[in-house]
């Protein structure tokens, strides 16, 4: 596993980085904590939460995951959204539906989910105590790094980022960062110079506009969730982009992983001063994403997809916005 140095760790961070929306308490508890291990023994020890996540339990599965390796690990997680709460019904629902809930995920989505409003809570005492049941669910007395969780640049206040500075100041936290999109991670950072350390946004191989190392410190997710499917199914109906494919990135579109470890190593030839964020329910695929770190031929192959993604702009601007539609 190769590491970085960050602006808010003395302990070098993993370059691979686990998103942790997927793992949940309750009766989940032991598949959450067996992913959990399996990024640790890959060598993975940056971790990203939000309070949100897990409907609620993200944090108090990684707090019981990591309470005797604290020292070693690196813990981030948000404050602007709320926290669900986690039934026993809805627990068993989930425990049901678990072969179709990814399925049932994009249908929402798609449909009544998309657009829905997301309440912010960027209010000083909100996110003071944001911050303290985050500190206390995950067992530490500090957070490596704090973001502003889908922050506007103009709901962030004066007070708000006053107090963040205190809490930054005092020790609770190494650092403070926006997890948002990118033109709103552009518009703090320029109304707020220096206060930032991390920018933290969705980037993937279509996103070929926006280069990562603009910001000082950059974490990317999201790099196969959206162009993974739409990409592979591009390139089966284009003879001509699928034989440059195979030709310059010996890449065979029909192999499902195959594509997505290229375009995985594409997100870390981007970011090449940070860190990319990969989610999984399965552990096998937590060993396969953190393998490719060291694969040089397929990072090679990451950087010559960008390159044909450049030269290649207008016909796959149309597949980012078919895309994103």
């Amino acid at each position: 596993m190769e590491f970085v140095k960050t602006p808010f760790s003395n302990v070098p961070a993993s370059r691979l980085g686990m998103g942790c929306s997927y793992l949940t308490g309750g009766l989940e508890m032991n598949k959450s904590r067996r992913l959990i291990d399996a990024a640790i023994d890959c060598g993975v020890n940056y971790f990203d939460v939000a309070p949100p996540y897990g409907i609620g339990t993200a944090e108090d599965v990684i707090g019981l995951a990591t309470k005797t390796r604290r020292s070693k690990m690196i813990l981030a997680s948000k404050v602007g959204l709320p926290r669900p709460s986690l039934s026993r019904g809805t627990q068993v629902l989930r425990l049901i539906s678990t072969p179709v809930r990814p399925m049932l995920r994009k249908k929402w989505a798609a449909g009544a989910g998309a657009g829905v409003a997301k309440t912010s809570l960027m209010d000083p005492a909100l996110v003071e105590k944001s911050v303290d049941d985050s500190l206390r669910r995950l067992k530490t007395d500090y957070l490596d790094l704090l973001l502003l969780h889908e922050a506007q640049s103009d709901s962030v206040s004066d007070e708000v980022l006053l107090l963040l500075d205190k809490m930054r100041a005092s020790g609770r936290l190494g650092a403070i960062g926006a997890a948002t999109d990118v033109a709103n991670t552009r518009r703090l950072h320029a109304r707020c110079p220096g206060f930032f350390n991390v920018a933290q946004f969705g980037w993937s191989a279509l996103d070929f506009d926006v280069n990562p190392d603009e910001f000082a410190f950059s974490i990317i997710y999201r790099a196969l969730l959206d162009i993974a499917s739409p990409l592979r199914n591009w390139l089966r109906r284009d003879p001509g982009m699928r034989c440059l494919f195979a030709d310059r990135l010996a890449v065979d579109v029909d192999d499902e992983p195959a594509l997505s470890n290229l375009l995985l190593a594409a997100a870390f030839a981007a970011n090449t001063k940070g860190i990319v964020l990969v989610g999984s329910r399965r552990e096998d695929r937590i060993r396969a994403n953190a393998s490719i770190v060291d694969n040089q031929p397929l990072l090679i192959a990451g950087r010559r997809l960008l390159q044909i993604m450049r030269e290649e702009g207008p016909a796959f601007r149309a597949l980012s916005k078919a895309a994103a539609t």
